[in-house]
């Protein structure tokens, strides 16, 4: 649909009637007026939305479309709602990231003190082991110290296994203990 010079009033104006759907008639709007008429689609039903009768009608008619209170009531009311549900959540969400906070913390004190404790538990086994291998190395009769590095308490093959029979070497390492080799008579 072209537009005459008469019809390039605004932009409004110019949309609206590329857009229109609507035929548009004269003669009707020019015998009534042009104000509130009907005018009447291509399928002959009454378009109660028809144009307004002139165009400087149309540049005084309002750009913004009215806002329904109800609608604007609803989305107000659903925004302080979400507010509402935005505090809550940051609240929850706070206390439970204080909460883990104060956890971690106390998790890494309990856990620095039972580093020190089994450092110092293993500073003094430590301790205890080396008096005791210096003490084995002072003694007199060296088979002593072989026999308190070997366990002489658990078998080693058991029953079933009769290819590893220690028993032979543990009596004869206690015999050595009992008697050393360089003071037999």
């Amino acid at each position: 649909m072209s537009l005459g010079p008469e019809d390039k009033a605004s932009p409004e104006v110019r949309s609206w009637k590329a857009m229109s759907d609507y035929d548009y008639n004269e003669e009707t709007t020019s015998q009534n007026g042009g104000v509130g008429d009907a005018s009447y689609n291509s399928t002959g039903s009454a378009n109660l939305d028809a144009a307004p009768a002139s165009y400087a009608e149309l540049d005084e008619m309002p750009t913004e479309l009215p806002s329904t209170s109800a609608l604007d009531a609803f989305l107000e009311e659903w925004e302080r709602k979400l507010d509402a549900k935005r505090g809550v959540e940051n609240e929850k969400r706070s206390t439970v990231i204080e909460k883990a906070r104060a956890e971690l913390a106390k998790f890494a004190e309990e856990r620095e003190e039972m580093r020190e404790k089994k450092q110092s538990a293993n500073r003094k086994e430590e301790q205890v082991k080396l008096e005791k291998l210096e003490a084995d190395l002072e003694a007199e009769n060296p088979w002593e110290r072989v026999i308190s590095l070997i366990d002489m308490q658990t078998d080693v093959g058991g029953p079933e296994s009769p290819s590893c029979d220690l028993q032979r070497l543990k009596q004869m390492l206690i015999q050595l203990k009992a008697e050393p080799l360089g003071e037999k008579k």
